[in-house]
């Protein structure tokens, strides 16, 4: 027959083996993390996502986007330091170029794809970025996409209004070079100067005597 207390000392000991083992596979479990979970960019700009990783080298990567956008990527820890930093560029994502809408700072891009761009850039609003490493759990963030600062843009003259339009220039009426030319000269100012040019002193001179004899 057992002491008293075997059985409860025998249940613990039990416990604490079960707990024991859950907290070894959870230490082994590959985890990955979306670090900065709500992130915000201005269109045509590039915002950087942090990732953690835990035991385990690679997960892969979504960005979605409630009008269909979908770029998906796997991201490899090249130097398994336990952290990336993802650069997306909403720009090229909004282009279509999958190749340039993601790359790693501490790691590396693989297989990027992209479906559901209009290639006219990417869409205003919030889209969500999912890490599944092999194996392992997902993690989930959002990145909301604003519309970028409105620039002026300048016209011939380098000048712009508040707006952003150009300033007016002036033009000419239609028929305005027509009139110019119209009124021209019958003969060029040289010939009228080479003609008349010797005249103008007599007649200053006789304007002066009649100014005299008055």
């Amino acid at each position: 027959m057992s002491p008293p207390l075997a059985g409860p000392l025998l249940r613990a000991v039990a416990v604490a083996c079960l707990l024991a083992g859950a907290v070894g596979v959870a230490a082994a479990h590959p985890i990955v993390l979306v670090e900065d979970r709500s992130l915000e960019v201005a269109s045509g700009k590039a915002v950087e996502i942090p990732l953690v990783f835990h035991d385990v080298g690679r997960t892969s990567l979504t960005v979605t986007g409630a009008d269909g956008f979908e770029l998906a990527a796997t991201v490899l820890d090249s130097d398994r330091d336990g952290s990336v930093a993802v650069r997306f560029d909403t720009a090229a994502a909004g282009e279509g170029d999958a190749s340039a809408a993601l790359s790693a700072e501490g790691g590396a891009v693989r297989n990027a794809t992209i479906a559901g761009s209009s290639g006219d850039g990417l869409g205003f609003g919030e889209y969500r970025v999912t890490v599944q490493p092999p194996n392992g759990g997902r993690d989930a963030g959002t990145i909301r996409v604003t519309p970028g600062e409105r620039t002026a843009t300048p016209d011939a003259t380098g000048l712009a209004d508040s707006t952003g339009a150009p300033s007016p220039t002036a033009t000419e009426p239609p028929g305005a070079s027509g009139d110019r030319e119209g009124r021209s000269l019958p003969w060029p100012p040289s010939l009228l100067l080479a003609l008349f040019g010797p005249a103008v002193p007599v007649v200053a001179l006789v304007g002066a005597s009649r100014l005299e004899a008055g």
